[in-house]
């Protein structure tokens, strides 16, 4: 190491360790994590909407098929989510990378937290790199009897300036963030990849907006979903929200839920979607009929021990009106480190339930 370059790395060192005794007093994670015993998901539900059409597509194709349909449009990717949500029965496991507190955001959690207050359990794995200013938020919401939130790889510090300081001091550790967009509702439906959860990954940004690809899915492939989820879910990469230090505050709860509901029945740009959870057997009915069924496999980078490495696939094959045709999970992403490689792979036309519309194809990147 030359001279200029080691000054330099002592420097940004000593800089960190000054900044992170300054935050000692600072918010942060309890020194002593607990972990709480391993949970898994619920059984699949036997009732229920959404129940009735992952038995049908068994029913009609096997116990080994699913039926999927592409969401390409950013409101349809949105609609889809809520009438999910609003459906449930029993169950709904949310794994995400970014969940912004903005309109699209805000609406997606008012309706767990109405599913939870209905009995539904809500489970939720979410990325730490957002989570700035927000524990008081998070920990309310652990305080819930039906829900659980769990932080992916956070930060011990809590202030951003603090977190600046970890970042340089931890860079090896931090970097590692996890991607995966993964919804579960009833252990018999999914949407698999392509969104984060907030407003410019559903057409309701007025600065730029994000044109991803999810799939729907009913059947056996949201069994194969929740295993991932459950395999994140007892990872020793994420850790349960009752390890920030800060107790539940009721008044701070109860002000905070009449500011999330009336700012998401003022928000103009929601107009579009109901605001109360709804009905959506029509929708429900409607869709049953442009399914495409197949046998589907959810690949995925486990979280072990050692290095993690970060990306996932999701191939489905054996389309009921195609002779064949691959989709991987619309997810670009990049990678640093060595062997990297591109699929590309379209979908016969039509497959997407958009008609004649031609399919993007779209490259998904994994590690050899």
């Amino acid at each position: 190491m030359n001279t200029r370059a080691g000054w330099f790395a002592g420097a940004t060192t000593a800089i960190a360790a000054a900044a992170l005794m300054l935050a000692c007093t600072g918010p942060r994670l309890k020194q002593e994590l607990v972990r709480p015993v391993p949970g898994y998901a619920l059984p699949a539900a036997t009732e229920g909407p959404l129940a009735g059409i992952a038995h049908r597509v068994v029913a009609a194709h096997g116990e080994d098929a699913s039926g999927f349909l592409l969401l390409d449009a950013n409101k349809a990717a949105l609609d889809w989510r809520l009438a999910l949500i609003d459906s449930a029965r029993s169950s709904i496991d949310i794994q995400t990378y970014l969940w912004y507190p903005d309109n699209a955001g805000r609406l997606l959690l008012e309706r767990a937290i109405l599913a939870a207050r209905r009995g539904v359990h809500v489970r939720l794995i979410v990325d730490d790199l957002l989570t700035i200013g927000l524990d008081q938020s998070i920990v309310q919401l652990q305080d819930d009897p039906n829900i659980e939130f769990r932080l992916f790889n956070p930060w011990k510090e809590r202030h951003i300036g603090a977190r600046a300081a970890e970042l340089l001091v931890e860079m090896e550790r931090l970097n590692i963030r996890m991607h995966n967009k993964l919804m579960i509702v009833d252990g018999v439906a999914a949407i698999i990849g392509g969104r984060n959860l907030g407003d410019h990954y559903f057409g309701l940004s007025h600065k730029y907006n994000f044109n991803d690809l999810d799939v729907l899915a009913f059947g056996q492939v949201a069994e194969q979903a929740e295993g991932m989820f459950d395999h994140f879910w007892n990872s020793k990469w994420v850790v349960s929200a009752g390890n920030l230090d800060v107790e539940p505050d009721p008044a701070f709860g109860a002000k905070a839920w009449t500011r999330l509901q009336k700012r998401n029945r003022k928000a103009a740009d929601l107009a579009a979607f109901p605001h109360e959870p709804m009905d959506w057997s029509d929708s429900l009915a409607a869709v049953e009929g442009r399914l495409h069924a197949g046998t589907g496999m959810l690949v995925y980078d486990e979280a072990p021990t050692g290095r993690f490495r970060r990306t996932w696939v999701f191939r489905y094959s054996g389309f009921s009106q195609a002779q064949s045709g691959n989709c991987l999970s619309p997810t670009p992403t990049s990678f640093r480190g060595r062997a990297v490689l591109t699929l590309y792979r379209d979908l016969p036309m039509g497959a997407s339930g958009c008609g004649s519309s031609p399919i993007r194809s779209l490259p998904t990147m994994f590690r050899r």
